[in-house]
């Protein structure tokens, strides 16, 4: 059998045979009527057998055809169009041997470039649907042909796998092939498959010998605020049930074609990049108290005469509750927590106290021997909370049995910092606020501490951190972290998305930069006192400066400013997600 025809009609002798009981022979027998290639008869006749079989068991019901639809394609000629739904299955999901099977493809078509094929192997989050894209572009596609898929949209926004898949091309017999993108639709602001909560994309390419120019047209698909999308609905309802947006994409980093991809108005897109650049600060995690909030986090109910505080657990703080404790312990190692729901733009106040027991000067932990001596009556605090304290999923990760049961991580020098700039890991527009040291219950001073959900700026001083804050407040910034998350609704922020944003370091003697940390500095006044048009006001004044910092031009910041009121006008016209503060 060398050519689809046969096979086709094999596939369909096989079915039929077996529908109407035919012998092992009889079926050879039709095979040689029909002038279908026997080359070995008693391997074909093994086949038949095991499909009776089948048959028999209730088992067999389409194998028929998948031998034909699996072997066709060698056969076929290269063609047009192409269009499909791979399956998307992160590689670590695959079976061993499988993995194994294909990861000679994944090295082919160079998809770990990023991470290195050893590191792939070791198990990673790279979706099969990039390497089907691929094969599939290269295999089944005529030259100038076009091929459209349905894909995670994850591929084009985030790093890892993606990164590879945005090389969009590949070497064939030493000659460059490019996935030369022409299209994108964005619908992951609702699932168009019944049960699938990954975010949904299609994207169409064409088959070139020449790589394209970005930008690439992007759209996104909303769904209106009434009304659902039913999965059996037609084109026609579908358009009624939603709006599209149209934008453009390019990668965010201009020097690096395979980075993450930036989605805006494209007359938003000059500005925008001037913002974009390699910032001197850098973000971190707040504390993580490793999935045990319920422990570390507390009220102070009152400070007692001796000194110490009297505190109660939020014990159903998180998504594991503890006992209820209320005990006297020492003041030294209680400070003010920061946590999502405390923060706004322009204003961040803390809602309750964290305990941490670290060093103030080297900032490890605590020896058990130490806080027995000094801290005995928060060492018997925690002791009362021990077991559930090892079996944290943070103790195990980045401990030892060891180490004090009540280690935290995500704890360095830039956590004790007095001055900081904070934003929120998960919200809908970014936002953020400086925060310096504050008054505790027993009257001292003491540093902030963001919890997990936070992200945190280190700063030498006032003024630093609110000169960061004011260009961090500034619309190209919010449209440029906005156009570049994954979410519809919801963004993600992570430490790094700041050092895409080409922040310089505060130069006191520099004016412009004096005049964003006076005009952030006059923000947190005005947010403190309510004065919503004042922050306005100010705000207009900042996105002036920032503009002359990074030479953009007064048409480049109306655009920039039209794309944000666009994004926050969507945002308000669809329900979106909660914040998630306790995590």
């Amino acid at each position: 059998m060398g050519s689809r025809e046969q096979i086709g009609r094999y596939a369909d002798l096989l079915e039929s045979c077996i529908r109407n009981q035919y012998t092992a022979e009889e079926f050879l027998a039709r095979c040689q009527e029909e002038r279908v290639s026997i080359e070995i008869p008693d391997l074909h006749k093994r086949l038949y057998t095991k499909l009776k079989k089948l048959d028999r068991d209730n088992q067999n019901g389409i194998w028929a055809r998948i031998i034909k639809n699996a072997f066709a394609p060698l056969f076929t000629e290269k063609v047009d169009y192409v269009a499909g739904n791979p399956p998307w299955v992160n590689w670590e999901s695959l079976p061993e041997g499988y993995r194994q099977d294909i990861a000679p493809l994944w090295q082919a078509y160079d998809l770990f470039r990023h991470k290195g094929y050893k590191a792939k192997l070791g198990g990673a989050k790279d979706d099969i649907s990039i390497l089907m894209a691929y094969v599939a572009h290269d295999s089944y596609l005529k030259a100038g042909g076009s091929l459209g898929f349905v894909i995670t949209q994850s591929v084009f926004k985030t790093k890892g796998g993606g990164e590879g898949f945005r090389a969009f091309k590949y070497d064939k017999q030493g000659q460059a092939v490019y996935l030369q993108m022409v299209h994108v639709d964005d619908l992951s602001d609702f699932q168009p498959f019944e049960g699938a909560t990954n975010r949904t994309a299609v994207f169409v390419c064409r088959k070139s010998s020449k790589p394209f120019q970005y930008p690439v047209p992007y759209v996104v698909w909303r769904k209106r605020a009434t009304g659902r999308i039913d999965q059996d609905f037609t084109l026609d309802e579908v358009l009624r049930a939603t709006e599209r947006r149209e934008l453009a994409a390019i990668p965010v980093d201009r020097q690096q074609p395979t980075s993450p991809w930036l989605t805006a108005p494209e007359a938003a897109l000059p500005g925008i990049q001037k913002a974009i650049g390699q910032s001197d600060y850098k973000a971190y995690e707040g504390v993580n108290s490793g999935g045990l909030n319920g422990v570390y986090w507390v009220r102070i109910l009152q400070p007692l005469p001796n000194g110490d505080l009297l505190i109660e657990n939020l014990h159903d703080a998180g998504k594991i509750k503890v006992e209820k404790v209320q005990m006297a312990i020492e003041p030294d190692l209680v400070y003010p927590l920061l946590r999502g729901r405390d923060v706004q733009r322009w204003r961040a106040e803390p809602s309750a106290y964290i305990i941490l027991a670290n060093r103030t000067d080297k900032l490890a932990v605590i020896p058990e021997a130490e806080m027995k001596r000094k801290y005995h009556k928060t060492y018997a605090y925690f002791k009362k909370f021990e077991e559930q304290l090892r079996k944290r999923s943070g103790y195990r990760q980045y401990f030892s049995p060891e180490d004090p049961f009540w280690s935290m991580y995500n704890v360095g020098p830039y956590t004790m910092s007095k001055w900081k700039v904070v934003f929120k890991d998960l919200t809908e527009i970014f936002q953020c606020a400086v925060i310096g040291p504050s008054q505790v219950a027993d009257g001292g001073v003491k540093q902030i501490l963001p919890d997990v959900t936070m992200r945190l700026i280190p700063c030498d001083n006032e003024n630093e951190a609110h000169f960061v804050a004011a260009l961090l407040n500034s619309h190209p910034v919010l449209t440029t972290l906005h156009a570049s998350s994954v979410g519809v609704q919801t963004q993600r922020y992570h430490p790094s998305d700041i050092q895409k944003i080409a922040i310089p370091k505060c130069n006191p003697a520099n004016k412009l930069h004096s005049q964003l940390a006076d005009l952030s500095r006059r923000c947190h006044e005005a947010a403190a006192k309510g004065l919503t048009d004042t922050v306005a006001q100010l705000e207009a004044e900042i996105d002036q400066v920032a503009a002359e910092l990074w030479d953009i031009t007064a048409k480049e910041l109306k655009a920039i400013q039209e794309a944000l009121r666009e994004m926050e006008k969507s945002r308000h016209e669809t329900p979106g997600e909660d914040d998630d503060d306790d995590v």
